[in-house]
């Protein structure tokens, strides 16, 4: 998943820091537009449609809360940055999703970022979950190509190139592509990417168990593992379960 990104800020060169932070750390992040002022960071929010926005708070004119306040309902997230913390509290109350003190530390913003991925995940698991209907996706075989009813897929895990699908009714199929290919193709379908090695239906997770360890129990009474960033994602939509 990459996100694009806004950064709105009345000084250039914390703007090209920000972009060099996002570009050496490798984030999964594409900056669409700079602005350098309230304004010009309006028109480029309804430009771009972004899925981030960073934004700073202290700027001639129009403050970045002032920004947020005129556009109102919000289909982004946004990370502040700013020199000063005597802003936080207001700035949480837009329900920003990080507060960056310049110079902004790559950890932290690597934090932030992550939390940004996390929320969007949740809302199009949350979004979509229930909501799988008589979807289909093709898979090719070595004797020609299976229509597979998604709601019908338990959980996919992968073996280097390959992946193993598994079926409600028991069975199982090897696709010779890796996990990413069904990721993407059910991103919007109640699948959740829990592990690097493992794709799950929520519909058929019977229990999580939290811990150092995670791991799921499926409906079937198979065991999957949880990585950190699978396990937060769950913890925060523990509701679907």
């Amino acid at each position: 998943m990459v996100l694009k990104a806004i950064i709105i800020d009345d000084q250039q060169h914390y703007i090209d820091m920000l972009t060099e932070l996002c570009l050496s750390a490798n984030l999964q992040i594409k900056i669409m537009s700079t602005a350098l002022s309230a304004n010009e960071g309006f028109i480029a929010i309804r430009n771009v449609n972004p899925d981030l926005v960073f934004l700073d708070v202290e700027m001639p004119g129009k403050s970045g809360l002032d920004l947020i306040r005129e556009i109102g309902d919000k289909n982004f997230e946004i990370i502040f940055t700013t020199s000063h913390d005597k802003y936080a509290v207001e700035a949480f109350k837009t329900e920003a999703i990080d507060y960056l003190l310049k110079p902004v530390d790559v950890f932290e913003l690597t934090k932030a970022v992550e939390k940004v991925i996390a929320r969007k995940k949740e809302k199009l698991l949350h979004s979509t979950v229930h909501d799988s209907g008589n979807k289909k996706i093709t898979v090719s075989t070595s004797d020609g190509v299976l229509f597979l009813e998604v709601n019908k897929l338990t959980r996919f895990e992968a073996d280097n190139v390959y992946t193993t699908i598994y079926c409600n009714d028991g069975s199982k199929i090897v696709a010779s592509k890796p996990l990413k290919d069904f990721e993407d193709r059910l991103v919007n379908s109640g699948f959740i990417r829990i592990h690097k090695s493992h794709l799950v239906n929520v519909n058929y997770i019977k229990k999580f168990y939290k811990g150092d360890n995670s791991y799921l129990v499926m409906k079937d009474d198979s065991t999957v593992p949880v990585s950190k960033s699978g396990r937060d994602i769950l913890q925060h939509h523990e509701e679907l379960l």
